[in-house]
C-alpha cells in the first residue's frame, strides 16, 4: 500500500489516558501545523443552540470554539480535565479559555465548533435527545470521556478529509485513519486503511477495517512505525 495522508483523532487515540503525547517519537513521522480548511456555523443555528441550553449551560459545560480558542461562561469548571490531563496541562487548558459573562457576547458568525460534557453514562440518552430536537440541522456525536460534539449537518471529520483529498489530489485508498469515538465514524468510513483503537467504542470497531493497540500502548505510533518499517 502507498499512504499519502494520515489522519488521527487525539483524545483516546493519539493521546494516552493522561492526555500525554510521545512528541519526540511522533515528530520523526509528522511535521507541520498549518490550518488549511475551516467552516463556520450558520449564526442562526448558533443562536438556536444557545437558546436550547439557556439556563443549563453550566450543567452541560457548554463550550463554543472560535479560531482564537474555546469560549464559555465565567467560572465554568470541567471535572473531566482533572481526569485526563496532568496538572500542568490542565493549567494550560484553562489559560486558553475565553470566559464570558453571557453567551450572547459570543461572535456568532465565527463559531467553528460547539460541545458539551456530561457524565459518561448519560452520553447515549443526551445525544439521542439532541439529535431528535435538532433533526436535519445538527448531529450530536460522542467524542470520549463524556464529551459530545455538536456538528452542523454534513460537517464532520469525513468532510474535512474530503476537502484535503480534493486539494492534494489524494484517493481514499491512500489514506490511513485512526479513531476511537462516534465522531470519528465518517473519517474511518472514508479512509482506505481505517484503524479503530482497541479502547474504542464498539460501533467504531465495527466500522473500521483494522484494530490498533490501545491509546495507552501508543497504538497509533505502533501502526505507523510498522508501516514505515515495511516500506
Amino acid at each position: 500500500m502507498s499512504i499519502r495522508m494520515i489522519a488521527t483523532d487525539m483524545d483516546g487515540t493519539l493521546l494516552d489516558g493522561q492526555g500525554q503525547l510521545d512528541l519526540p517519537r511522533l515528530t520523526t513521522i509528522f511535521e507541520g501545523e498549518d490550518k488549511i480548511v475551516e467552516k463556520h456555523w450558520d449564526s442562526h443555528l448558533v443562536q438556536d443552540v444557545l437558546e436550547y441550553f439557556a439556563g443549563r449551560e453550566r450543567n452541560y459545560h457548554l463550550v463554543a470554539n472560535l479560531q482564537n480558542g474555546p469560549h464559555t461562561l465565567e467560572g465554568m469548571d470541567f471535572p473531566i480535565v482533572d481526569r485526563i490531563m496532568t496538572e500542568e496541562m490542565a493549567k494550560e487548558f484553562y489559560q486558553q479559555i475565553h470566559f464570558l459573562n453571557d453567551f450572547q457576547e459570543l461572535d456568532k458568525e465565527a463559531v467553528i465548533k460547539m460541545s458539551i460534557v456530561v457524565d459518561e453514562e448519560q452520553t447515549s440518552s443526551v445525544t439521542q435527545r439532541i439529535n431528535q430536537d435538532f433533526a436535519g440541522r445538527l448531529n450530536a456525536v460522542t467524542s470520549g470521556y463524556g464529551a459530545i460534539d455538536l456538528l452542523p449537518r454534513g460537517i464532520h471529520k469525513g468532510w474535512g478529509l474530503c476537502s484535503l483529498m480534493e486539494r492534494w489530489k489524494i484517493e481514499a485508498d491512500q489514506i490511513m485513519a485512526f479513531g476511537d469515538s462516534e465522531n470519528d465514524l465518517e473519517m474511518l468510513e472514508l479512509a482506505g486503511y481505517s484503524f479503530a483503537m482497541e479502547n474504542g467504542e464498539e460501533k467504531v470497531k465495527r466500522m473500521a477495517k483494522y484494530i490498533a493497540p490501545s491509546n495507552n500502548e501508543a497504538g497509533v505510533l505502533q501502526v505507523l512505525e510498522q508501516y514505515l518499517k515495511e516500506r
